[in-house]
């Protein structure tokens, strides 16, 4: 597992909702600022603002998380990307900035009572859909995305994992 940092370019006015929804989904993130002071009638005030105004930096793993799901987080614009994909910052200019503005990723275990994988077969349990199976491609904290066959085809779902049940 390889956690780097990547970022993300802001909707205008869509800091606050990007760190809520990331935060929701699972993901960590960066937002690097630094005090202003300013001194008005004699008076001495500080702010804080941010160091990359309109961008916001996210910790995941390119190859295990699902990081599309950031792109399409409500108040994220667009990852910074290449040809090839999201492009992470240069270890040391992410080893500076850890540093100056605060901590790295935590990395935690999962926890025993995780109970969905990939491949794992899956049923709804509740709602419209009970009855109905598929295959996890994926889960994260509270959400798994699988696949459902509907009316022959195959759609991929994400649902909250209090919905389904292992079908062993």
């Amino acid at each position: 597992m390889t956690i780097r940092l990547y970022v993300a370019r802001l909707r205008p006015k869509g800091a606050e909702l990007a760190k809520v929804n990331l935060k929701r989904q699972g993901f960590q993130y960066l937002e690097p600022k630094k005090i202003l002071r300013s001194v008005n009638r004699g008076k001495v005030s500080e702010v804080k603002v941010n160091v990359f105004p309109s961008y916001l930096l996210v910790w995941f793993d390119r190859i295990e998380d699902p990081w599309h799901l950031v792109n399409e987080t409500f108040g994220i614009m667009a990852l910074i990307q290449n040809h090839m994909g999201p492009k992470p910052i240069r270890e040391d200019a992410a080893e500076f900035l850890q540093a100056e503005y605060g901590a790295g990723p935590v990395v935690e275990d999962q926890p025993e009572a995780f109970t969905f994988r990939k491949d794992h077969r899956v049923r709804v349990t509740i709602g419209s859909w009970a009855g109905h199976e598929g295959v996890v491609k994926w889960a994260k904290d509270d959400r798994v995305r699988w696949l459902m066959s509907v009316m022959g085809a195959e759609r991929e779902v994400t649902s909250p994992a209090s919905m389904l049940e292992l079908v062993v």
